[in-house]
């Protein structure tokens, strides 16, 4: 499965304030959550600011991981965001 997102967002995601909230709460920089993903600080902040990429499940999975989260709440998120901005 792929996420994809495909354009910006005014309002804020679920995916992306799951993201920020966890990094945060773990008192992590975005390049230290990155540091061993095929995906670059810049994304990760594109995610947590709703902005839209395309990303493949796994990468959510290993981001899910690095943060001490659960993978199936985050792809339930991005899930959810997707349905939500088709309309």
């Amino acid at each position: 499965m792929r996420i994809r997102f495909v354009s910006a967002s005014s309002s804020a995601s679920q995916l992306g304030v799951l993201l920020r909230t966890a990094r945060e709460k773990a008192g992590l920089s975005l390049q230290e959550v990155v540091s061993n993903l095929p995906l670059a600080a810049e994304d990760l902040q594109r995610l947590e600011n709703g902005e839209l990429i395309e990303l493949p499940s796994v990468v959510l999975i290993a981001l899910a991981e690095n943060l001490g989260i659960d993978a199936s709440e985050l792809l339930s998120a991005a899930e959810t965001d997707q349905a939500n901005r088709r309309g």
